[in-house]
């Protein structure tokens, strides 16, 4: 994740531009138009990156979870929450998806969630992973998702983004800004900001997982079928 909050960031910006310091309070409230155009140019140019870098690599693995004997619920990372789409299955049979599904549909179904056997459900319940039925056996689980864009919004926000990338989208931001002044060094921060981002993608092309994943994150009903990870050039 983000090292940098949304308002380090927009004073970062606003620094290069000379305008005064923001507080939390100003950027979440977006009080004054410069602040607005910072927040808005930093969203922008967080969406360029994080479709070049993450557009096309789906589904992610998120989690690997052992499961035991009698115990339905796991703990997630916390990163669970920026995953719009998760699909687990057992290790052993990647092609075996477990259906999601919730606590309260299961429980009209099938009345107490206190079964043992081989997990055909999962949901989340407080927080947690849970399976029905409970694992009777131990194995291994994947966690895999599609990562949901995001906005920053509120000033403590942070990216999605590994934290030596969020210096991308404040140089996209004082190219903006001094587009905006005028300014003639705004073509200067924009080329700097597309060398930097192919750089970046240069190197998560290198680092590609080889992995071959055994679900489509666009399933339609048809069974799950292997997929290897894609990059935009």
């Amino acid at each position: 994740m983000g090292s940098l909050t949304l308002l380090e960031m927009v004073n970062s910006v606003g620094a290069r531009i000379d305008e005064n310091a923001a507080s939390a309070s100003a950027v979440t409230g977006k009080t004054r138009p410069e602040i607005r155009r910072i927040v808005e140019s930093l969203n922008a140019g967080y969406r360029i990156v994080f479709k070049r870098l993450y557009g096309s690599l789906r589904p992610q693995t998120l989690d690997a979870i052992t499961v035991t004997p009698g115990n339905a619920s796991y703990n997630l990372s916390a990163t669970t929450n920026i995953f719009q789409t998760m699909y687990v299955y057992p290790l052993a049979a990647p092609r075996e998806l477990v259906k999601q599904s919730n606590i309260v549909d299961l429980t009209e179904q099938f009345g107490s969630l206190l079964t043992q056997g081989s997990p055909e459900y999962w949901y989340r319940y407080r927080g947690k992973l849970s399976f029905y039925p409970v694992p009777a056996l131990s194995a291994i689980y994947i966690v895999e998702g599609s990562i949901a864009f995001t906005e920053l919004s509120v000033a403590t926000d942070t990216t999605f983004l590994p934290a030596e990338h969020d210096f991308l989208l404040q140089t996209y931001a004082i190219a903006l800004e001094k587009a905006f002044w005028r300014d003639p060094d705004a073509a200067y921060w924009l080329d700097k900001f597309k060398s930097d981002l192919t750089d970046v993608h240069a190197e998560a092309l290198r680092n590609a997982p080889t992995k071959a994943y055994a679900v489509d994150p666009y399933w339609s009903g048809t069974p799950p079928q292997t997929l290897t990870p894609q990059y935009t050039s």
